[in-house]
This record gives structure tokens, sequence and C-alpha cells, in this order.
């Protein structure tokens, strides 16, 4: 699946790595295009963790993230837990 046609249209859009556990099993709606096309629009919430220093002790805290994508899952074979 193509969604841009050029290089120059992708350099609009920041890209970021998020590496945590999913959060509950992911879920998708169709989306029709113009052209007849099908694609599938993902949602899942994905956890990751990071460590902080509070009043001298090192905390591991846990920062939720609602993910949206138009990139497939389904390949990646995970369900909640897993590692993404």
């Amino acid at each position: 699946m193509r969604l841009f046609s050029t290089t120059r249209q992708l350099s609009r859009y920041n890209r970021i790595v998020l590496v945590g556990n999913i959060g509950a099993d992911p879920t998708y709606k169709e989306i029709s295009s113009a052209n007849d096309n099908v694609y599938k629009k993902w949602r899942f919430s994905l956890a990751t963790n990071r460590s902080k220093k509070i009043g001298g002790q090192w905390e591991r805290l846990t920062d939720w993230h609602n993910v949206e994508t138009f990139r497939t899952v389904e390949h990646l074979g995970v369900g909640f837990g897993g590692l993404l």
C-alpha cells in the first residue's frame, strides 16, 4: 500500500519510534477511498516505560500512548501484552 506518491510529500510528516507493550488487542476500521480501495485504520494502546529520579530514588513510570496507523499490524502477530 502506497499512501504517498513522492518523498517530498512524506517529508512533511514526523517519524517516531515507540518500543513498548500493547495494552489491548488492536482493532481496525475499514475505510474506502475514492478509487474503491479499502484500507484498514488500526487503533491500539501502547505502554512505554521510563525511569525518573523522585526524592533521591529512581522510580519506573509507565506512559500510555493511543496509536492510530494505516499500516498493517496483522503481520506482527502480537496481542495483549505483546512487545511491539
